[in-house]
């Protein structure tokens, strides 16, 4: 006998057939060369493919662009979904494999009110920062404009509150310069969301602090704690819902 043929006999005795796995209690178990138990052998779950990239952009208008084009193919259950007072996104209602829900189109506002809500400062800037912040309307926007603007150094800031609505006086050397009634709770509508939405009305006190030899300053502080957020998701609902094909799923 050759040395090959006594290479081939040793071969031949690890040849027993024996299983590659064993079932015990549903679990696969891979079987050693010995004999005994390995380890649980599990189901090899495929690599998740990248996913499409979701077209970022930047108003209501581009959104409801990409939803009629079909951006992307997009198809089977799908949603448009107001994520937030500033974010739209056009979202699949079912998930992949993997527990990936996909997001073809997201608009997002780049909306940022200049105002500077609960600061102290001096009438000349109040006053800008609130002709680019708000929408106009007539009533307290404009009672709120014409009293700081009456502000003049010196100035003292009368204020009578009824607890129907407040009678603000402003007065310089005896003289009155400037009667304006307010409610103790402004409703004002400032730019927070996507310009094609009317700003949503929430309220503010109007609060004045006096100085010696200087302009009083003036604060405008927000008192709704957040209502406007909840009010403008459901005025870019009727939005969406007015310009989007019937039937389409918005959640909001």
């Amino acid at each position: 006998m050759n040395i090959v043929q006594v290479l081939d006999w040793f071969l031949s005795l690890n040849k027993t057939d024996r299983p590659v796995t064993v079932d015990v209690n549903g679990n696969a178990y891979a079987v050693k060369t010995d004999g005994t138990l390995g380890d649980v052998v599990r189901p090899v779950i495929p690599l998740a493919p990248v996913a499409t990239p979701t077209l970022e952009l930047s108003s209501l208008t581009g959104l409801i662009t990409a939803f009629t084009v079909g951006v992307d193919g997009f198809s089977g259950k799908f949603a448009v979904h107001v994520e937030s007072f500033d974010k739209v996104s056009l979202v699949s209602l079912e998930a992949d494999q993997w527990g990936r829900r996909h997001v073809w189109a997201r608009a997002t506002s780049r909306e940022v009110c200049p105002f500077k809500f609960g600061e102290y400062m001096e009438p000349e800037l109040f006053l800008i920062q609130a002709q680019a912040a708000f929408f106009p309307l007539e009533g307290n926007y404009t009672n709120m404009l014409k009293l700081c603007s009456n502000l003049k150094a010196g100035s003292t800031v009368e204020l009578a509150d009824d607890g129907f609505s407040q009678k603000v006086v402003v007065n310089s050397g005896g003289v009155t310069h400037g009667e304006v009634e307010l409610p103790p709770r402004m409703g004002l509508r400032a730019y927070r969301t996507f310009r094609e939405i009317t700003p949503v009305e929430s309220d503010f006190l109007l609060r004045f602090k006096a100085k010696k030899e200087a302009l009083p300053e003036v604060a405008l502080i927000p008192v709704d704690a957040n209502r406007w957020k909840t009010d403008t998701c459901e005025q870019i609902f009727g939005y969406l819902k007015d310009r989007l094909p019937d039937g389409t799923t918005i959640i909001a």
